[in-house]
């Protein structure tokens, strides 16, 4: 019978050093993942499968693969740099003075595709995002707090509370009668609306108005801020 001569090609191969197979230092699972991870990574020095599926290829917990992830990073056999909102990229090393002179600065913090090809970084464009929601959130931070002045400056004004509801009902009436018309004027006056709302409380007890809340003062209020915008404008009483 003639002896079948065995091609090592394609992917049913993941050639594993002899200084890995003979360490004293590895134990047979670390082994294991450091082959899983040489035959993932195919014709390329990374992979990036998860822990998740790592664990259930090799019937391990998920903690027993993390296991071995410290032991093959502390015997310098491979490194994992983490990604945003991806799986830990894993640099697989065929001698442990290569990955003792592997630099993570050297490397381009890219999102790789599943065929293993450097994309255009999306990471730097996700920080960046990140760094506009952050700054957006202060935005709306600091827009709240100049809303919650400009509720205790109308309650100084008029000397009418802050609404207080508890029910749905009450709560739902107080945003129709105060805290929504206070949020328009403050959107539309764009930084002075404190100013604006002065001028409006001034203007509406000289024409002998009643103010009763945000809402019976917003229709002022609009054409006050129209008359500072546009002061060719004649004044006029508005009433609801």
């Amino acid at each position: 019978m003639n002896a079948k001569r065995l091609e090592r090609k394609g992917w049913n191969w993941a050639p594993i050093p002899a200084e890995v197979i003979l360490s004293q230092k590895l134990t047979h699972a670390d082994i294991r993942v450091y082959a899983y991870l040489l035959w993932r990574a195919g014709s390329k020095e990374r992979a990036w499968p998860k822990t998740e599926t790592i664990a259930k290829e090799l019937s391990m917990s998920d903690g027993a693969v993390r296991v071995c992830f410290r032991n093959l990073v502390s015997e310098n056999w491979i490194r994992r740099l983490r990604r945003l909102g991806q799986s830990s990229m894993t640099y697989i090393f065929e001698t442990q003075k290569d990955c003792l002179e592997f630099s993570p600065s050297s490397i381009l913090l890219d999102d790789v595709r599943l065929t293993g090809e450097t994309t255009y970084s999306q990471q730097d464009r996700r920080v960046n995002k990140s760094h506009k929601n952050k700054n957006q959130e202060e935005l709306r931070a600091s827009a709240r707090a100049d809303l919650r002045e400009l509720d205790h400056l109308f309650t100084e004004l008029t000397g009418l509370p802050i609404p207080t509801g508890i029910t749905y009902k009450e709560k739902r009436a107080d945003a129709a009668a105060w805290y929504q018309p206070m949020r328009r004027m403050q959107t539309l006056a764009n930084g002075s609306a404190a100013d604006t709302l002065r001028a409006t409380v001034q203007q509406m007890r000289k024409d002998g108005l009643t103010i009763s809340a945000p809402r019976s003062v917003e229709n002022v209020f609009k054409a006050v801020y129209a008359l500072k915008v546009s002061p060719i404008f004649k004044p006029i009483k508005v009433y609801e």
